[in-house]
């Protein structure tokens, strides 16, 4: 195994076809966390009270999810849940200054809660994909 695929969560050299695929999803993971930041500071655009928790949940679970899927290096993996934290964290903070958006201490427990799960599930994947690679 090369050095460059040390420390990678599935430790198998890829192909071609697996790198372009791979490059997709990457760029699939950050058209994803621009539309999140996109939608999170459109002035008055706020999701209706009733569901916005569980919708910033949702949101930062399927974010943190992609990550996993996206990212095969420990590293990668690492520097991209790190950024979707920063959007978490940065998104209601900047939404305090756009009309019509108010960012609150709940809405960052909501994205953190999600990004909890996104990473229970993620590990879970790596572990099933390790289980049946073995």
């Amino acid at each position: 195994m090369n050095d460059h695929w040390q420390g990678a969560p599935i430790a198998e050299p890829p192909t071609a076809r697996s790198q372009r695929y791979r490059h997709g999803l990457a760029l699939i993971w950050g058209a994803a966390l621009l539309t999140f930041v996109v939608l999170s500071l459109i002035p008055q655009a706020a999701p209706p009270p009733k569901i916005d928790k569980g919708l910033h949940a949702l949101s930062f679970a399927f974010l943190t999810i992609l990550s996993f899927v996206a990212f095969r290096r420990t590293t990668a993996l690492l520097a991209a849940l790190g950024c979707v934290l920063v959007v978490g964290l940065a998104s209601e903070a900047l939404q305090s200054l756009v009309p019509g958006r108010t960012g609150s201490l709940e809405d960052v427990a909501a994205n953190l809660i999600g990004m909890a799960i996104g990473i229970v599930v993620g590990l879970l994947m790596v572990r099933l994909i390790r289980r049946v690679k073995s």
